[in-house]
């Protein structure tokens, strides 16, 4: 599923902000999941957790969208909303928080600035 969000993101946002080369935040993703890099950098850990927190709303929308004229729960219903994804699968609240964690630890660095700019962004699609 981390696959397919940061799909998303890539596919449905970054080109309106490319924050991101795909290719490179895909190999530092990656060898964050196969334990390779000792130190992960607080700003791409921050900013990780904004993608597939974007990434997943993005998901969710365009699910909604997708689903049913007919349905009985409002489209903008948590309990509907919840329904599109796996049990499994974090809300982007979830992601959200995980990142605000992380955000005493960035310093000055191009990661950290890339990292407050998708959560600006994220900040303002939640609004």
């Amino acid at each position: 599923m981390v696959n397919h969000v940061v799909d998303v993101y890539f596919q449905r946002l970054n080109f309106h902000r490319p924050v991101f080369a795909r290719a490179d935040f895909e190999r530092r993703l990656n060898s964050l999941y196969e334990g390779e890099d000792v130190y992960q950098d607080p700003g791409f850990i921050c900013s990780m957790y904004l993608i597939l927190a974007l990434g997943t709303l993005s998901e969710l929308n365009h699910r909604a969208t997708a689903t049913d004229k007919d349905r009985k729960a409002p489209s903008d219903s948590p309990i509907a909303a919840k329904k599109l994804l796996p049990a499994d699968w974090p809300e982007q609240d979830e992601f959200f928080e995980r990142a605000l964690a992380v955000k005493p630890d960035l310093r000055v660095t191009i990661s950290s600035l890339q990292a407050l700019i998708l959560l600006q962004w994220y900040l303002y699609t939640e609004v």
